[in-house]
């Protein structure tokens, strides 16, 4: 039986549960991990309730602008929405941790599953598959998500590497073409669902729900930051929250997850 002295000297070394609640918005493309693994293992360790909810960056940047969401924690895909928060006062710091390529990920559930096969092993050319008639393909809105702007771009960047500039935008069409954009939320389950034969996907959404995916090459793709909001109202879970994430359990969560981890950068108003 261990002494009393060493029962309080051990009680000091442990720390004490924080509990309470912790409310995180995050990029939508972090749903897999943040509402299964990344919420048991944070909730276990620090016994607060984590509440989060995903969203494109934009989005979400503009619902806390307009006071419609008062979150703890702000995870964004795009380091420029966070600028646009500091520059408003919503925020005084944020700091750059991880990144994710953009990839074309595509339904094993798809007719044109054996096309996309043949373009990642290098023997047809994406763009021709991309270009296939009566082929479905889901995005999100360049107004509301980085990713949508991300997916525009690096397309137009594959058909100019390719000599045919004019490949994007007949494939695109219109950046707010109704029959691809979809909300981030709503767009893996619809690749999952085969309601679309392909997406444009960040590598970590591709890994955590095991998607076939073909990297786009050349492309910055994501590159994740986070940030404490000023009116945070539970501040001691926000401040383990985000030790959690960029130093312990909750980092190796997300390099699991396809996210490579970047020297931390901490970016201050």
């Amino acid at each position: 039986m261990l002494s009393p002295i060493l029962l309080l000297l051990l009680s000091a070394l442990t720390p004490a549960p924080i509990g309470g609640t912790l409310n995180v918005v995050y990029a939508g493309s972090l749903v897999t991990p943040m509402e299964g693994p990344i919420s048991s293992a944070f909730t276990r360790s620090s016994g607060a309730t984590f509440l989060g909810e995903g969203k494109g960056s934009v989005a979400l940047s503009h619902l806390i602008e307009d006071g419609v969401r008062n979150p703890d924690v702000f995870i964004s895909a795009d380091p420029k929405v966070l600028d646009d928060l500091i520059a408003r006062k919503f925020i005084t710091s944020y700091t750059i941790f991880g990144s994710s390529p953009m990839t074309i990920g595509y339904s094993p559930k798809s007719r044109f599953a054996t096309s996309f096969e043949a373009a990642a092993r290098g023997e047809r050319s994406l763009l021709d598959v991309l270009s296939t008639p009566g082929l479905r393909i889901g995005r999100t809105d360049p107004q509301l998500d980085p990713k949508g702007t991300r997916s525009i771009r690096a397309l137009t960047l594959l058909a100019n590497q390719q000599g045919r500039p004019q490949a994007a935008a007949q494939i695109l069409g219109p950046n707010d073409n109704p029959a691809q954009v979809f909300p981030e939320e709503a767009l893996l389950v619809r690749l999952e669902s085969g309601d679309v034969d392909a997406a444009f996907l960040y590598s970590t959404e591709a890994s955590a729900r095991h998607i076939p995916a073909i990297v786009l090459r050349g492309d910055a793709g994501a590159v994740y930051a986070i940030a404490i909001l000023k009116t945070a109202q539970h501040r001691k879970a926000a401040d383990a929250f985000v030790q959690f994430l960029l130093h312990d359990e909750g980092k190796h969560i997300l390099e699991q997850a396809g996210i490579e981890y970047l020297p931390l950068k901490v970016v201050t108003e």
